[in-house]
């Protein structure tokens, strides 16, 4: 019969080896979350920017609990638009259905080509365009049976501008339509977020399994 063999391992080695294990593993699923989210990010910014245009996809912000390469038991991540709620205002816009209506009736000014440039939630006011364009104002032209508009006339020309800035009006010309006057928007509803999150969520094992085996090597 062969001898008994003894092993002989120092006091608390055995915890310090599992304790070992059980953050790397931890560790992996930390990363499993940032990397997914950050993807996940990605992916609406770039859904953002194909369909809506302007800058609106930059407002897509990240983050993943806990901060920086640390084990946890339970990490989230978290995607949310960035700024006011106008932010928040044209993110559902283009991805939601709904309608926009003016309050207590009153119409909303829809930018049409001659507008030209987009502000930072895809979108341009009228009071925007006049601040941009000094020289112009925006009247009302209404006409029976069709669709009121705003509509551009040049400023009386005045000694002092008192330094009035904007962008070159080249382009603008006298009674042209910059805005068309609607009771409701229908939302654009271009792209979907959910979608995104779905895909996400069905990629974290694969991404757990390869991060635990990149934690393993």
């Amino acid at each position: 019969m062969a001898d008994d063999v003894e092993l002989l391992l120092p006091a608390g080695a055995l915890d310090t080896a599992a304790d070992r294990i059980a953050r790397r593993y931890l560790l992996a699923g930390t990363r499993t979350i940032a990397v997914v989210t950050r993807r996940a990010e990605q992916r609406l910014e770039a859904l953002t920017r194909a369909t809506a245009g302007g800058n609106l996809w930059r407002a897509w912000r990240s983050s993943v609990y806990p901060k920086g390469d640390r084990p946890a038991r339970d990490p989230v991540g978290e995607i949310w638009v960035k700024g006011n709620a106008r932010s928040e205002g044209a993110m559902r816009f283009w991805s939601e259905p709904g309608m926009i209506r003016g309050g207590d009736g009153n119409w909303l000014p829809v930018p049409l080509p001659a507008a030209g440039g987009r502000n930072r939630q895809g979108l341009i006011s009228p009071h925007e365009w006049e601040m941009s364009h000094p020289e112009w104002r925006l009247d009302l032209l209404w006409q029976p049976g069709k669709r009121p508009l705003l509509v551009a006339h040049r400023r009386q020309r005045r000694r002092d501008t008192g330094g009035a800035r904007g962008r070159s009006s080249a382009g603008v010309t006298e009674g042209q339509p910059i805005f068309a006057l609607v009771r409701d928007v229908p939302f654009r509803n271009a792209f979907a977020i959910a979608p995104v999150i779905r895909i996400a969520e069905a990629e974290i094992p694969a991404e757990y399994a390869r991060q635990a085996q990149t934690a393993s090597s």
